[in-house]
């Protein structure tokens, strides 16, 4: 996934709750979780983009 915020912004529009927000995690990507309408866990994943 190469810009997780466009399509996390995407999915909250659609109805997503956001179960984890997206942020850089301990091992150096970004990683978050959001629940859709139906219930279903996602999980959302990008390489830490080097500076």
């Amino acid at each position: 996934m190469e810009d997780i915020a466009a399509w996390w912004n995407r999915a909250v529009a659609a109805g997503a709750e956001v179960v984890t927000p997206y942020q850089e995690m301990f091992w150096g990507d970004v990683y978050g979780q959001l629940r859709d309408p139906f219930g279903v866990i996602w999980a959302m994943n990008q390489p830490k983009r080097a500076a």
